[in-house]
């Protein structure tokens, strides 16, 4: 029985001190002073200096509190070990408009008895401006912006697609919009504080030799152009007769004109009854229909969607109303490149042809 009481006594003491190792000024903030210049639309990082000098816990949480123009640009801190005890905890932040304060921040150290021990810092104006842009501005502000692959193709009777790949730093390329374009959007987006990058589409009228935008430099605090050569390029597609999408009206236009031969030579059979006009009749026919035979058709099923590009999460410009037989200009793996009523052309996926 006095050992039991031995036992408690000394886990009670035990217990004991740890809470007062706790309450014992164990938590310690620096707020890092801000940058002092901001413009509405970047992103930043404050730096907020912790020392924990508790032995009870290290799990250290945060609140944020009155915030205006300011929102978290991601959840996650980058933290820095110093010592065993103090760190740098790096938080991003992205300026919504001049009037910006930084929230009041709390890190919150929760003990293993579930209790927990804070401290706040000061809400902080901030200094921003708002951007004059110029006419073609896209939208975003980056350290660097960098196009790194371009590519066009037809789209329709009236209008090409440019697909670019881009890449940022320090930058919510999320915000990426084009001015005075047909149709625009996103295939892909990535953004984080270092390095963001994009994979977007714009629908242009044809007559367009350049795709001109521009964006703010952080580091020199200047609008920069971006100039993007439009050069139309025909898809090398997979049929066996290695159609490309130009060559199908010139099919059509072959077909016409042999047909209409067809007609004429078939006219002077009739009215002269020479064999010679029956068999140019036939050779052009047998002619007319080997040109008929290079163009494939595919039958889509109804609802199926059809893609901008071939590839999962493309943007979707079309759905079929009903189950429709389309004109194939080509494969790739998992899609069917096909030609629309109206000259679009456009992707579906190999799960929606028909299975009959």
């Amino acid at each position: 029985m006095r050992f039991i009481s031995i036992v408690l006594f000394l886990l009670s003491f035990h217990l004991q001190a740890a809470e007062s190792d706790l309450s014992s000024s164990s938590l310690y903030v620096t707020l890092q002073p801000p940058p002092q210049q901001l413009f509405v639309g970047e992103i930043f990082a404050v730096s907020l200096k912790v020392v924990n000098t508790s032995k009870a816990s290290r799990d250290i949480s945060y609140k944020f509190s009155g915030a205006r123009s300011v929102e978290r640009f991601v959840t996650t801190p980058d933290r820095e070990w110093l010592n065993s005890s103090t760190f740098i905890e790096k938080l991003y932040f992205k300026v919504l408009g001049v009037d910006a304060v930084l929230p009041r921040i709390t890190p919150i150290l929760k003990t293993r008895d579930g209790s927990s021990y804070s401290l706040a810092t000061d809400r902080t104006k901030l200094s921003v401006t708002q951007l004059r842009p110029l006419d073609n501005y896209a939208s975003i502000l980056a350290d660097s912006f960098t196009v790194d692959q371009v590519k066009t193709t037809s789209f329709d009777l009236k209008h090409n697609i440019t697909i670019f790949i881009a890449s940022a730093t320090r930058s919510d390329l999320s915000t990426f919009k084009l001015k005075g374009v047909h149709s625009q959007g996103f295939e892909s987006e990535s953004s984080t504080p270092y390095r963001s990058s994009l994979t977007y589409y714009a629908v242009i009228p044809k007559h367009l030799d350049k795709l001109e935008f521009s964006y703010f430099n952080l580091q020199t605090k200047k609008f920069e152009r971006v100039s993007l050569d439009i050069v139309v390029q025909s898809d090398s597609v997979s049929t066996q007769s290695d159609l490309r999408p130009t060559q199908s009206a010139h099919i059509f236009i072959k077909q016409m004109v042999g047909g209409g031969f067809i007609v004429l030579f078939l006219l002077l059979f009739i009215f002269r009854r020479s064999k010679w006009y029956l068999f140019f009749a036939v050779v052009v026919g047998i002619y007319t229909a080997t040109v008929a035979s290079a163009m494939q058709y595919v039958c889509v099923e109804k609802d199926s969607a059809i893609y901008l590009l071939p590839m999962s999460g493309s943007t979707i410009f079309e759905l079929t109303d009903e189950q429709k037989s389309m004109q194939k200009q080509g494969s790739i793996d998992g899609y069917v490149k096909v030609k629309l009523s109206d000259s679009k052309v456009g992707w579906i996926s190999d799960e929606d042809v028909c299975k009959n």
